[in-house]
């Protein structure tokens, strides 16, 4: 039985994908960097910043990387639909949030949405994390914090390495295609046409099927 659902954030619950990568470009060419496609870009979310920028760039100094991007740049909005999902599951199940964003721009992004954090039992994020997607140890501290089993929970996500996290916890994944992701992308990592959403504002329903 399902009892929790934990949610990404950049993508999932918050537009903000397109965004985040035109800034990496930006970035990128003031750097001198290679050019990467969006599709390299898409496969990196959901990884902590470090991670993300060594796997597309090894060697990069991150630091300096860090120093010209500009967070200010992030221009975000709450994913259409997304408030009243959360106002329909709020009561029925424990909400968290598990994502390798920082807490700063996080908790910034939460109110300048209009998202806020009250409809959350929890909210996980890269300082307050034991360790990172994909490794299953995040989804773990979840649960034990939460006081659930994993196969108690659902993980909705937008990208590969939310797919990989969940089934290395053995944690019941649903795709959402407002992210990186695609649908053919999900469907690689092995998630059943019926696992994939269009947005967040279908979860209730879909939900009611589990």
């Amino acid at each position: 039985m399902i009892t929790a659902v934990l949610f990404d954030f950049d993508g999932t619950l918050i537009d903000s994908v397109k965004s985040v990568w035109k800034e990496y470009r930006r970035t990128a060419r003031v750097l001198n960097l290679p050019k990467r496609r969006f599709e390299d870009f898409a496969r990196q979310l959901g990884k902590p910043w470090e991670s993300a920028l060594i796997s597309l760039w090894p060697g990069i100094d991150v630091k300096k990387f860090t120093e010209v991007y500009r967070l200010e740049r992030e221009q975000v909005m709450a994913i259409d639909g997304v408030l009243e999902a959360l106002g329909r599951l709020k009561g029925r199940y424990k909400l968290g949030i598990l994502t390798s964003r920082g807490g700063k721009t996080l908790f910034k992004h939460l109110e300048s949405t209009g998202i806020g954090t009250q409809a959350f039992d929890l909210i996980l994020h890269k300082e307050s994390l034991r360790n990172h997607k994909p490794n299953p140890d995040a989804l773990y501290q979840a649960c034990e914090e939460l006081g659930i089993r994993p196969s108690e929970a659902v993980y909705v996500g937008d990208a590969r390495v939310d797919v990989q996290c969940a089934r290395a916890a053995g944690m019941k994944f649903i795709g959402v295609l407002t992210g990186g992701a695609t649908r053919k992308d999900f469907e690689e990592c092995g998630v059943s046409g019926k696992d994939i959403l269009e947005t967040i504002k279908d979860l209730p329903e879909k939900l009611k099927t589990i």
